[in-house]
């Protein structure tokens, strides 16, 4: 064998795997998540969890954004189009005058004995409240017999959630057993948001936390608005769904979505004007990078937690979520986290996902939403 065949052999060998290595990923290859680099710490609480696994952001984030999000339209209600603000006038003028209860819970903070007053007049809405806290989703060792016992027991936040799921459930009681469970879905999501929210933003120390909580909780008031009187839209919450296939399906549709029609709807309520504004911003962060410029009259570390609170609510009420450190704010393979690596940086917060993963925090969250997981 020559010394010379031997040379060029090699060389053949060495050029055929660096080819392969550098080969073009085909459609079959799993997609790659983005590596991590070190974050800064956030200021305030969170920074005792800096040290938890999966604390770090993104190295680099791809050029452009994902296909997904090109298909979706950056609506805002003093820019809609006659079409669309005919849309608007046409869901907002057939919904029904809101529960007294919805109009206590937009209080902050929330005023326990009002709210119990309210559900003790209304002997429907005291029974649903009553079935759902002593259900065996909250296997309580004794029985509970009151809104303030409630509130005891489980927190002001998690019975906000059960109240504004027994106040919608009275709207339409003629509603067929799919609306029933796409009405199930739209308010587990809301309930688990409203208590995310408030889990986080205590835990960050940027956020009033109880506001942050009440925002989120009124954050798909749109979607129960679509459910009421859009007949397509039984079919837009259907388990398995996302937060940006039913954006799509909403504007597709109606020409709007659910941030512009729940804000239109809040504000006919007359419900807070921090509320109005932070249904709104629901897209924001979603489809464009985080501007403090542009906050739709909300703090951007508020909007962030909200954001995050309401993308958890999404994934345990429709997507199976079961444990919070299978959400990944950093994931920019996931197109709804897609401008959150550069919102966290801004708003101060980079270490807030660690939470998610953190021990305790994640054994206190997971025991807190248990009861919204089944």
């Amino acid at each position: 064998m020559q010394p010379e065949w031997l040379w060029v052999a090699g060389a053949a060998l060495l050029a055929f795997l660096v080819l392969r290595r550098r080969s073009p990923r085909t459609a079959d290859t799993p997609r790659r998540r983005a590596q991590p680099r070190a974050a800064a710490a956030a200021t305030g609480a969170l920074g005792a969890s800096a040290a938890a696994p999966h604390t770090d952001a993104p190295t680099e984030e791809p050029s452009s954004p994902p296909e997904a999000l090109a298909t979706l339209r950056h609506l805002r209600r003093d820019a809609l189009d006659a079409e669309q603000q005919a849309a608007v006038d046409r869901l907002c003028a057939g919904m029904a005058e809101p529960h007294p209860a919805f109009l206590a819970l937009s209080r902050d903070p929330p005023d326990v004995e009002a709210l119990a007053e309210i559900v003790r007049k209304d002997p429907g809405l005291t029974a649903e409240v009553l079935r759902t806290v002593n259900s065996a989703a909250f296997a309580l060792s004794s029985p509970i017999a009151s809104v303030q016992h409630a509130v005891t027991y489980l927190g002001m936040t998690t019975v906000q959630g059960i109240i504004a799921g027994a106040a919608a459930s009275g709207w339409s009681p003629d509603y067929s057993d799919k609306q029933r469970a796409a009405l199930k879905r739209i308010v587990r999501a809301s309930a688990v948001a409203a208590t995310a929210g408030q889990l986080l933003g205590m835990a960050s120390g940027r956020t009033r936390s109880s506001l942050v909580a009440t925002r989120a909780l009124f954050a798909n008031l749109g979607d129960l608005a679509f459910l009421d009187r859009e007949p397509a839209a039984v079919n837009w919450y259907e388990p398995g769904s996302t937060f940006i296939d039913r954006l799509l399906w909403q504007q597709q549709a109606t020409t709007i979505d659910s941030p512009v029609l729940g804000a239109a709807l809040a504000e006919r309520w007359a419900l807070p004007e921090d509320i109005v504004s932070a249904i709104e911003g629901g897209t924001d962060l979603l489809l464009a990078p985080a501007d403090k410029e542009a906050t739709h009259g909300v703090d951007l570390a508020d909007r962030l937690v909200i954001y995050c609170a309401s993308r958890l609510g999404d994934r345990v009420a429709f997507r199976g979520l079961r444990d919070i450190a299978d959400f990944d704010p950093y994931d920019t393979d996931d197109p709804e986290c897609w401008f959150l690596p550069g919102a966290f940086t801004t708003a101060g917060l980079s270490s807030l996902p660690a939470l998610l993963r953190d021990p305790s925090f994640r054994r206190r969250a997971n025991k807190q939403l248990g009861p919204w997981f089944d």
